[in-house]
């Protein structure tokens, strides 16, 4: 069977934007990976959208690698700003209206940081420890990755303990219990226990 005739090449081309959107809006979000169905049927939706913007009578005219050319580049765009939209909860006004209890952000985790990035935190580790800094990056959910923590300082009691010398410390998110946010650069305040 001869998969590169003309027709299959014609269904290649149409849908490579969605698949192109898809895995742009994938990348430039911290959004779980679909599985490979869902993956297929997110990428059929931007295909169906794009498809749909391009069925204006203006692209519809232009020539087919003109065509193609534009489809990918309206992908990308879309992409960015499905990104852009997911990210910043663009669609809180659903809330408001009580159509959904649900945010665009992937985890609560998620939602908490980007709601918070003025602050500064608390890291209660599992041993017990807690380290007081400014998290510069942090991972997109409570299991894995690493903070990269500026300015840090180890709480002890309710002293801080500054690390002369140190730049920035990289914490697992798997040795932290707890993540409390500091509105201001002073003292945070004490809640071991």
């Amino acid at each position: 069977m001869n998969w590169m005739t003309s027709e299959a090449i014609m269904v290649l081309s149409f849908l490579l934007p969605g698949f192109l959107a898809s895995k742009a809006f994938r990348t430039l979000t911290r959004h779980s990976k679909p599985d490979a169905f869902g993956w297929l049927v997110e990428a059929l939706a931007f295909t169906a959208v794009i498809h749909a913007i391009m069925s204006v009578p203006w692209f519809a005219d232009l020539v087919p690698h003109l065509y193609v050319l534009c489809a990918t580049l309206l992908a990308l765009a879309f992409a960015v700003l499905a990104a852009w939209l997911a990210q910043r909860d663009l669609f809180n006004w659903l809330r408001r209206l009580r159509i959904t209890a649900e945010t665009s952000h992937p985890s609560e985790w998620y939602a908490a940081f980007w709601q918070n990035t003025d602050c500064y935190v608390v890291l209660h580790l599992r041993d017990d420890r807690r380290l007081f800094g400014w998290p510069y990056e942090w991972p997109g959910d409570s299991a894995n990755g690493h903070f990269l923590m500026h300015e840090a300082e180890w709480l002890i009691d309710d002293h801080q303990v500054s690390m002369e010398g140190v730049e920035a410390i990289l914490v697992p998110a798997s040795d932290v219990g707890m993540v409390e946010f500091v509105k201001a650069r002073g003292t945070p305040m004490s809640t071991k226990g």
